[in-house]
């Protein structure tokens, strides 16, 4: 796994520190700009190129690789289903999620777009948050696992999708 470990960089998305949502988007926009940063190598010489963002939390993540990857396709995955893609091959996929805590969801949103016709010749996967077991768990799924931090001492952390939809805050404290 690709991974950066800093839990200074994290920690705003933790709500032990109750972060107002304003202030969440606006780090999440940060750790966006900094995974893409990470990712942009990889696929630099890729014409087609494919962007999952994972319903809801991804929302956060959406903007920055908008602005980087401006000819790349993008859609959103939730539960079963995607929004409409009019390519069905590309170079790479790049499922993206805030936190990846078993995978599941990962092999889940690829096997939704295999059964949907898309192919690619190499699906990674970009996060901001995941356990390092994680990695293992999905290595036959996935060609690379772009992290940005897996501290494994983080019991809980937000779900960040509350932030993408609404104005209310998470209590979820930080064992």
């Amino acid at each position: 796994m690709d991974s950066l470990f800093n839990l200074d960089m994290i920690r705003p998305l933790l709500i032990s520190e109750n972060r107002t949502v304003s202030e969440v988007r606006r780090h999440s926009r940060k750790l966006a700009a900094d995974l893409t940063e990470r990712i942009t190598p990889e696929i630099a010489n890729d014409r087609k190129v494919l962007f999952v963002f994972v319903m809801r939390g991804a929302m956060l993540l959406y903007l920055p690789f908008a602005e980087k990857f401006d000819s790349a396709s993008f859609t959103f995955a939730s539960g079963g289903s995607y929004t409409g893609l009019d390519c069905k091959d590309y170079d790479t996929v790049i499922i993206v999620d805030t936190v990846v805590e078993t995978g599941k969801t990962i092999m889940d949103v690829k096997k939704l777009l295999l059964d949907s016709g898309i192919s690619a010749k190499r699906w990674f996967c970009g996060c901001v948050f995941a356990k390092s077991s994680v990695k293992a768990k999905i290595t036959e799924y996935i060609d690379r696992f772009f992290c940005l931090a897996a501290p494994e001492e983080i019991k809980k952390y937000i779900d960040a999708g509350k932030y993408a939809t609404c104005g209310d805050r998470a209590q979820i404290t930080v064992e």
